[in-house]
């Protein structure tokens, strides 16, 4: 029973790791080691340790014989206590744990592992590495607010990107709503890049969580990971034809 509710975890730390690798068959990985055919398990535990290595090789006994249970509890133990990586301290924590589904717009607070998950489907980070999306989750901080909370002033100086990731935020330049920012969408970006005062005032809809990286770490960002500024010119580009539009 134990084994059973440790497994449904780490399916989801197998799955996070398939994901990150770039394999598109991950569905159908997952489903190979529920398999009852020992064969095709063995054949999944493989593949997944020869993908996900060192994150995912000390949950693999979940899905080898009986006789090896005993030990992988006692590795997932050690891990989850004394592995000098978050990531990997988490990953094992919850497999240990068991528990629901990940959803980070429900999670009260948003682990390491989610944060990487949900910044890759970021468009500002969609051309970072795994190991520099591992580094972006580890400065950003999460915070929640309620309706009809300012995260910026317009006119006001800003010092903060913010990623939302549940709710949504108005974008409101003097009266009028010009835009409005949901699940995945970036805000803040272009008074930090550009160093101007804000151009709108930014209001949370309804509650609204979001992460939130300094200034001074987004510019960390830019100068290490060049390929970030990609995405700067993406979002650049889409924020001003939004802007010809609403004129």
């Amino acid at each position: 029973m134990l084994r059973e509710r440790a497994r449904r975890p780490a399916l989801r730390v197998v799955h996070a790791a398939l994901a990150l690798a770039g394999r598109g068959d991950a569905d159908l990985v997952l489903e190979s080691l529920e398999s009852a055919d020992r064969g095709r398990r063995a054949n999944a535990v493989e593949l997944v340790e020869a993908v996900g290595g060192d994150l995912v090789r000390p949950l693999l006994p979940l899905w080898e014989d009986d006789a090896s249970a005993t030990d992988a509890r006692r590795d997932l133990a050690d891990l989850a206590s004394a592995d000098p990586d978050p990531l990997m301290r988490d990953a094992a924590r919850r497999a240990i744990e068991g528990g629901k589904a990940m959803n980070v717009e429900t999670l009260p607070t948003i682990s390491l592992v989610e944060r990487v998950l949900f910044l890759r489907k970021v468009s500002l980070f969609a051309d970072l590495a795994p190991s520099d999306l591992k580094q972006l989750a580890g400065l950003a901080r999460e915070a929640q607010h309620v309706d009809g909370a300012v995260l910026g002033r317009e006119g006001s100086v800003g010092d903060q990107l913010f990623i939302v990731v549940s709710g949504t935020v108005r974008v409101v330049a003097g009266q009028r709503v010009i835009a409005r920012r949901s699940v995945g969408e970036s805000l803040g970006e272009m008074s930090i890049v550009l160093d101007r005062p804000r151009m709108a005032s930014l209001i949370c809809e309804g509650d609204v969580r979001v992460l939130t990286i300094s200034r001074r770490d987004f510019d960390a960002i830019l100068h290490d990971r060049p390929q970030v500024a990609k995405g700067i010119i993406r979002i650049l580009a889409a924020r001003l034809d939004e802007a010809n539009r609403a004129a």
